[in-house]
């Protein structure tokens, strides 16, 4: 009789557990849609790779995205967290082709890339973490923090995009505006520094920050005189205004075509836009063909 109970109990639980285990096997998947980047030094210019995936119905597209120039990715396969595809474009009239593998696991992706050429191939070690694109952060950031006196301070950080290399300036009431330094986007992280001298003394000053939509919030650490302290600071940003695809400085100073003439002006505009991308279809810089 405790028999026929105890398999009667095991029948009625096993929906249970099933389902519980097929919950859990479905929580360890990793779906690659979203946005991925890293950042690498090739030829003496450090720039922004963005990876940008979508995963529906067992298929993987997506667009790759270097120095500003972005092209479709193919041969796309995702399996068991596995993750490939190819992406082609050219450098000084070479064609380049590279193939990516690596292996998802949670918000980062370890892999290799083969960049292939006409005379030989070079293989690159590839980390990529989920994150921004440089062109998310340009603004306006109002920071805010507290110094140990009790002061609160509102400095500003304005940054901008140049092909996926950003710069910044550094806006304050009290120590005026200052070029920023070492500016990194890792991920979700942003950090800068600022340094400037102030009554014959040198401050310097290491933002690190986790990045949230248009906010951000982080830790700021000063070096002046010899004494270090670390502060929290917050910020949201402010995006730049656009008019037709460019930002409100830009338009600003972009020429303007004469209306009494708009024969002439269609097409110099379009040898000019033929011009400037051809110049910059750039999937990866090769430092030289024999080594990274």
């Amino acid at each position: 009789m405790k028999s026929r109970r105890s398999w009667a109990w095991m029948v009625a639980v096993a929906p249970v557990i099933s389902c519980l285990v097929g919950s859990a096997s479905a929580a360890e998947r990793v779906d690659p849609s979203g946005k991925w980047t890293w950042v690498r030094e090739l030829e003496g210019q450090e720039a922004q790779s963005v990876l940008i995936l979508s995963y529906k119905n067992g298929q993987l597209t997506g667009s790759y995205k270097r120095q500003g120039q972005i092209v479709p990715i193919s041969n796309a396969k995702f399996d068991k967290n596995e993750i490939s595809f190819d992406a082609d474009g050219k450098w000084n009239d070479q064609k380049v082709h590279g193939k990516f593998k690596g292996k998802l696991s949670g918000d980062e992706i370890n892999g290799s890339i083969e960049i292939v050429v006409e005379d030989g191939s070079l293989p690159l070690a590839w980390v990529a973490r989920r994150g921004v694109d440089a062109d998310d952060v340009v603004g306006i950031w109002k920071l805010k923090l507290v110094t140990p006196d009790g002061t609160t301070a509102e400095p500003q950080l304005k940054l901008a995009a140049d092909g996926g290399r950003l710069k910044g300036t550094y806006i304050s009431t009290r120590f005026g505006t200052h070029e920023v330094k070492d500016i990194r986007l890792s991920g979700s992280q942003l950090s800068w520094t600022v340094e400037f001298d102030c009554n014959g003394q040198t401050f310097k000053g290491v933002y690190q920050g986790k990045l949230e939509g248009h906010a951000i919030k982080g830790t700021l650490t000063v070096d002046a005189a010899g004494n270090s302290t670390s502060l929290e600071f917050s910020g949201e940003r402010t995006t730049p205004k656009t008019v037709a695809g460019k930002s409100e400085d830009r338009a600003k100073d972009s020429p303007r075509p004469d209306k009494n003439n708009k024969t002439n002006a269609k097409p110099a505009e379009h040898k000019s836009t033929e011009a400037a991308s051809g110049q910059r279809r750039v999937i990866v810089m090769l430092k030289s063909r024999s080594g990274p």
